[in-house]
């Protein structure tokens, strides 16, 4: 595989340590490296949930740099690929969400990152929010946080 070639997989339960009971709902790796975990909501005239996901992001930045995870499964077989990857220590977390122009969700560093330390966790962040109004009327836009 070119080094420039990104494999996107569908997350499966990993199985090691804390971490294998945490679904993320897409996963991103270079080479044998998990390089970006990203959360989706899609409830686009709603108020989301979001704290499970941003707390899920979270606990996948405590794992960088360590275990090594099995991922893949052949598919003919159902066995786990051998393959092992490591979670980057530069890992790019994204939250990727669609909800109501007033959501919490659409603006996560004025309702839900209050601390310094959550800040400095988040530094490699990356918020994509989409805003729907009653009219179904539509703003994108994104944030990281540095």
């Amino acid at each position: 595989m070119p080094w420039f070639q990104k494999e996107i997989l569908p997350s499966n339960n990993f199985r090691k340590s804390e971490i294998k009971k945490i679904k993320p709902d897409l996963l991103v790796s270079l080479k044998n490296e998990i390089i970006a975990i990203i959360e989706l909501k899609y409830i686009p005239y709603s108020y989301p949930n979001f704290q499970p996901d941003i707390e899920k992001l979270l606990l996948f930045k405590q794992y960088a740099g360590k275990p090594e995870i099995l991922l893949k499964t052949n598919p003919i077989t159902g066995d786990w690929d051998k393959t092992k990857y490591i979670i980057s220590d530069d890992l790019l977390l994204v939250f990727a969400v669609i909800a109501h122009k007033d959501a919490d969700a659409n603006n996560l560093s004025k309702h839900y990152i209050i601390n310094p330390k959550q800040k400095e966790d988040l530094k490699n962040f990356l918020h994509l929010f989409g805003k729907i109004d009653q009219f179904g009327r539509h703003e994108f836009d994104s944030k990281s946080f540095k």
